[in-house]
Parts: structure tokens; C-alpha cells; sequence
């Protein structure tokens, strides 16, 4: 539908919708709307919004390059295509802030933030708290200066089941804010919860930073199964855990992930580290090959094998590093 495309406003490029309104869509293009503010597609205030079968491509905005909602308690999105959607600073596909919001079956690629969250942007509205469910579905190519596809939030909360992620990356920080506010190729997660069941990742990266697939700043993370195979960060090739972090891994493969520096798979600076049934093979970095853990760290294992990792500073103790 030609109604559905090229259109320009300052909030909501096609769609405003607030208050009591009901927004359904389903199915149709929406493709090359612009927000001079916020929402190229939809911008929607404590709205009910239901979204299936539609494809979001190349709409653009500040934040939330195709949709910004605030506040929404019902907001669904089912089989639904993002792609090479934009924000100058938050959210190239969406910003939902203080939104309570499902997402099944869908794909986001080749979205890009100049800021935070290449896909999404997880933030609160005042004291209420946004909290993200994604259950299958993908993650390809999104890209920003910090959570290439997913930013999230202190407080805020994401639970990802059985999705992909796959070259997700950011770039263009250079570590000095000590992983806060930068890193996670794929999804950082700054004071909030992040749980991933079943997930796999792939060749994400981190180009200067911490967390080729995910950074923690004083977070709590929950790893349940899945994958991470040959992301990439200079700190944390697949995860980094920073401050007051607290993650716990289950039953999880970490294999062929690589840094440039420390922790090959994982890098533990500050907080806990739990991994429970891992397997932790192959991946490589300066020192910790498998894990660097930093002092400080509380750092335990159990039934978790770390073995054939390689440190090229310190053939000695090739999977596991920890600072005295």
C-alpha cells in the first residue's frame, strides 16, 4: 500500500496512536517512513498493539527507527520482518520505554543505532520498568555504538528463548568506560536482567571493547543451554562480566570464540561467575584462553569441562586465567 510508505512526521512517520486506542496490523509493507523525532512507523502511548505478518524496511528515525512506544501493557509482534531500519541515537528497529512487550517468530537485521541498540532499546518510563519476551526468531547484522542488537536498560528487564543472533556488532568505543555504556557485539545489558534460554550466537563482535556477544555491567544474567561459537571482542570473546555483575551459565557451549586480549570465551572483572555443566573448548586469547577471572571475582564451577583452550601469553595455563 503506497499509504504505507514515504511518509514523514515528527512522532509516528504512518501512526500515532494513545491513550485507549487499539492498533492492529496485519500483514503489508511499511517501508522508507521517517520520524523527525521519534517512531518512523508508529509511535504508540499506553496503547494495545498487535502486530502480525508485517515487514518494517528502511524507515528511520532519532529513536526508534520504526516504532517508539511508552508505556503499552499489551503490545505483541508475531512473524514480523525489521530490516535495514535506523536511529540516529536510540533503537534502529524500536525503542519501548516502560512497554510490556511479546515478540515471536521474528526477524530483525541490518538495523543500526548511532548510539544504543541496533534492534532494540530496552528503557523504563519513569519508575516503571520495560520488559522485553522474544521467542524464536532471528537477529542478523544489527550494528551500534553499544548492544548491537539489543540494549538494555537499568531495572529493565529481556527474556530471549530459542532465537539467534548472528554478526551482530558494535564499534567505536575504546574500553576506557571500563564496559559501562559500551560493548556487547550482540546485547549489553547495563543494571537490568537478561535471560537466554536455548539461544544461539555466532560471530558477533565487539571491535573495541568487552563482550563479543554479551556485555554485563552490574547485571544479572542467566544462561540456560545454547551456543556461542566464534564471537570476538578484545575483552570477553563471547561474554564479559564487568563491576557488580552476576551471571550464571548451564549447561552451555562456549567453543572457537577468540580476544585479542583476555578471556577467550569469558572475561570476569568484577561480580560472580557460576558456569554449571559447560563446555568450554577451543577458544583463544593473550591470557584466558577459556576464562580470565580478575580478583575480586567469585568464581565457581561445577561438572564444567575447560579444556584444548589456547593463551598466547601464558602457554602454562592455557583455559583458565585468574588474577591474583
Amino acid at each position: 500500500d503506497d499509504e504505507n510508505d514515504g511518509n514523514t512526521a515528527k512522532n509516528g512517520g504512518v501512526i500515532h496512536a494513545e491513550g485507549s486506542s487499539n492498533v492492529s496490523i496485519t500483514g503489508g509493507t511499511f517501508e522508507g517512513n521517517k520520524a523527525t523525532a521519534n517512531g518512523g512507523v508508529l509511535n504508540s502511548i499506553k496503547a494495545a498493539v498487535t502486530i502480525n505478518g508485517a515487514s518494517f524496511n528502511g524507515n528511520s528515525a532519532v529513536n526508534g527507527g520504526a516504532i517508539y512506544d511508552t508505556l503499552s501493557t499489551q503490545f505483541m509482534i508475531t512473524d514480523a520482518t525489521f530490516d535495514g531500519n535506523t536511529a540516529t541515537v536510540n533503537g534502529g528497529a524500536i525503542v519501548m520505554a516502560g512497554t510490556q512487550m511479546t515478540v515471536s517468530g521474528t526477524t530483525f537485521k541490518n538495523g543500526s543505532a548511532e548510539n544504543r541498540g541496533g534492534a532494540f532499546y530496552v528503557s523504563h518510563s519513569g519508575s516503571t520498568k520495560g520488559n522485553l519476551t522474544v521467542t524464536g526468531g532471528s537477529f542478523e547484522r544489527n550494528s551500534a555504538l553499544c548492544g548491537g542488537a539489543i540494549d538494555i536498560r537499568s531495572g529493565d528487564s529481556v527474556t530471549v528463548t530459542g532465537a539467534t543472533f548472528t554478526s551482530n556488532s558494535v564499534e567505536g568505543n575504546d574500553g576506557t568506560n571500563d564496559g559501562n555504556n559500551e560493548g556487547g557485539g550482540a546485547i549489553y545489558v547495563g543494571a537490568g536482567t537478561l535471560t537466554l534460554n536455548n539461544v544461539t550466537m555466532t560471530e558477533n563482535t565487539s571491535a573495541d571493547s568487552f563482550g563479543g556477544a554479551i556485555n554485563a555491567y552490574k547485571a544479572t544474567v542467566n544462561i540456560n543451554g545454547g551456543s556461542f561459537t566464534k564471537n570476538s571482542a578484545p575483552y570477553g570473546g563471547a561474554i564479559s562480566l564487568i563491576s557488580t555483575s552476576n551471571v550464571t551459565i548451564t549447561g552451555a557451549s562456549l567453543t572457537g570464540n577468540s580476544a585479542t586480549a583476555n578471556g577467550g570465551a569469558i572475561y570476569a572483572k568484577g561480580g560472580s561467575l557460576s558456569l554449571v555443566e559447560c563446555t568450554i573448548k577451543g577458544n583463544t586469547a593473550k591470557l584466558g584462553g577459556g576464562v580470565y577471572a580478575n580478583s575480586g571475582v567469585t568464581y565457581t564451577k561445577t561438572d564444567t569441562e575447560i579444556s584444548d583452550n589456547t593463551s598466547t601469553g601464558d602457554s602454562e595455563n592455557p583455559d583458565e586465567y585468574t588474577a591474583a
